[in-house]
């Protein structure tokens, strides 16, 4: 294995955090890895990596050859982009995608057909899942995440879109419990909270007077918690763009229309802002002129719901 390749294994092994993931994202064998950095550590003259027998941690010198590293390799493929003329054309390779069920089949999933339509070299790999999903240690490209802020963490962050929060509830229940008239009516009433980044798990929720939230039905499915909120069981705080088809169709209702409830912000995390390849910068553009119909004020699902 040459330095070129030496280079890309060392950089997958730190992403995985271990050897065995990243001989397996690389399809080598893991005794391949393991020679590979052993003969990058001889090559510069140091240890990459500190080694237990269950974990693996960069050393200061691997932490700084980390980003030289992948500062490398990210202009050697950008240079490689130009020269296959990807700069005003095609974009090939795989992109591994994870994102949240509603915000996936009901948005993302035709954006990227359109995408994949203008690049048909490209493969992509998705996961749909309504929990947070650290794409490092899972080896993915990038996780789209829905939430009240922009995630803190140490990931390269792409804030995409914003989605309007809204309140709303089945005819049914606010026949039997009543309309709330002020955002301090909500103590008494059952409160449904969709999933996202900073609540991972919704719970659907009874708040009577001061007391703290008790938790009738906990599920981490966007999906799942709105369907029991057009069965009655609840009020419901959600992205806009979830409940749009209920509240176009007449299944749920939104109240407190008139006061601002913030917004929840869609974004694309990503594990190294120098290694982000060409083709999922593209698809963050791409992503981002789509997805301007889930902000408040633009045409759309949204727009539609937000002007009810």
């Amino acid at each position: 294995m040459d330095t070129l390749d030496a280079m890309k294994t060392f950089v997958k092994v730190a992403e995985a955090g271990a050897f065995a993931e990243a001989a397996r994202r690389l399809d080598l064998a893991p005794p391949q890895v393991t020679r590979a950095v052993k003969a990058l550590e001889a090559r510069i003259g140091t240890r990459l990596f500190h080694r237990t027998t269950r974990r693996i941690k960069l050393t200061d010198a691997g932490e700084r050859y980390l980003l030289t590293a992948a500062r490398a390799l990210s202009d050697l493929e950008e240079m490689e982009a130009v020269l296959r003329g990807e700069s005003s054309g095609d974009v090939s390779g795989t992109l591994r995608l994870t994102m949240p069920v509603a915000l996936g089949t009901r948005y993302i999933v035709p954006l990227l057909a359109e995408f994949r339509a203008r690049h048909p070299r490209l493969r992509l790999d998705l996961d749909f899942c309504d929990h947070a999903v650290d794409p490092v240690s899972r080896g993915f490209d990038a996780a789209l995440r829905v939430s009240s802020s922009l995630p803190d963490s140490s990931l390269g962050v792409r804030r995409v879109a914003a989605s309007a929060a809204v309140i709303a509830a089945s005819p049914g229940y606010l026949a039997r419990h009543g309309t709330p008239a002020t955002v301090e009516c909500l103590r008494d009433h059952q409160v449904l909270e969709v999933p996202t980044d900073r609540r991972p798990a919704g719970a659907l929720r009874v708040v009577k007077g001061d007391a703290e939230a008790t938790e009738v039905i906990r599920a981490n499915s966007a999906e799942a918690l709105k369907g029991f909120a057009v069965a009655g069981m609840g009020l419901i705080r959600s992205p806009a763009f979830v409940l749009a088809d209920e509240l176009a169709d007449g299944r749920l209702v939104r109240i407190l229309a008139d006061v601002p409830l913030g917004e929840y912000a869609v974004s694309v995390v990503f594990p190294n802002r120098t290694l982000m390849p060409l083709r999922l910068r593209r698809l963050i553009d791409h992503l981002a002129a789509g997805l301007a119909t889930l902000s408040p004020g633009r045409h759309g699902a949204e727009a539609r719901v937000l002007a009810a």
